[in-house]
């Protein structure tokens, strides 16, 4: 947007170039690079274009030719959204605007397996909100294709990227705070010795927080505890250890969560269970403690 403003111009949003994009500019190239072989070359290779002729016919051979000169023997296809090999881009057009993503992803939920929208990434909804466009890994597309029943919406795979909303201007990525692994400001793994805490009152010699909680907690416990912070891979919660532990993305519901803000805020008051330590860092899960979270 600011881009934008400055050049005085809209920009579209293209998506990732495709690998039917690139073997074409390459077959060019290739096909170039067939004019400059000298004729003492070619009458080496004469006998065996001659048995590729009879084999495969003209066409084909000079086809799977041009395709092992430029190096591209075989297609892999890429995400629209973030050129991510493997994966396959999907859109799925409503009969009526959506309110939000949180819409599309119980829509989805009701009409495929729960495994296929697991493995779904990177939900962006239409700009005009009447549809959504996602990846998922190519191996379920099969599945997608066989048991969509469009009860709601028409899916079909993604061959140019509509206009999308621009997530990145509502703030879904988290404060630049509370990503931080490293510096005083740290949310995740690092301790906090005396001094003020942003949100709370001071901590002297160790001391507990919210009421006099333990410093330390043990495997199954639940809690009541305070959001600190939500990005894009979870939600750190104040549940009065020593340290506020990492609710992950896939701990937060009994449902799929694309972006933990569409479902949680810094400051809401949640219950907690702890569910292990990795090297000092404490991994938590709200799933099925929270009913006032919904997807």
């Amino acid at each position: 947007k600011q881009l934008e403003d400055k050049a005085g111009c809209k920009f579209k949003r293209i998506g990732a170039p495709q690998p039917q994009d690139i073997i074409k500019s390459c077959a060019d190239d290739a096909s170039h690079s067939l004019s400059l072989v000298s004729d003492d070359a070619k009458d080496l290779f004469r006998d065996n274009a001659k048995k590729l002729i009879e084999d495969m016919g003209a066409e084909e051979a000079l086809a799977a030719a041009l395709a092992h000169i430029s190096g591209h023997t075989e297609i892999k296809e890429r995400s629209m959204l973030t050129s991510k090999e493997g994966f396959t881009t999907w859109s799925i057009t409503l009969e009526r605007p959506a309110a939000g993503k949180a819409v599309v992803r119980r829509l989805l939920s009701s009409g495929l397996d729960p495994h296929v929208v697991g493995a779904m990434r990177g939900l962006t909804m239409f700009e005009d909100m009447s549809g959504a466009v996602f990846d998922v890994p190519v191996e379920f597309n099969n599945a997608i294709e066989e048991e969509w029943a469009g009860i709601r919406g028409e899916m079909s795979r993604v061959t140019e990227l509509p206009p999308l909303v621009d997530d990145s201007r509502n703030g879904s990525g988290g404060s630049r705070g509370d990503r931080r692994f490293g510096g005083e400001n740290r949310r995740y793994g690092g301790s906090r010795m005396g001094g003020s805490r942003q949100g709370g009152g001071s901590r002297q010699g160790g001391g507990s927080r919210n009421g006099g909680f333990s410093k330390s907690r043990g495997n199954g416990e639940v809690h009541d505890g305070v959001v600190t912070g939500v990005t894009g891979f979870g939600v750190f919660v104040d549940y009065g250890g020593q340290r506020d532990g990492l609710v992950g993305v896939r701990n937060i519901g009994n449902f799929w969560v694309d972006n933990p803000n569409d479902v949680v805020r810094k400051g809401d008051r949640v219950k907690v269970e702890v569910v292990g330590e990795d090297n000092g860092k404490v991994r938590l899960s709200m799933k099925g403690l929270n009913p006032q979270i919904r997807g």
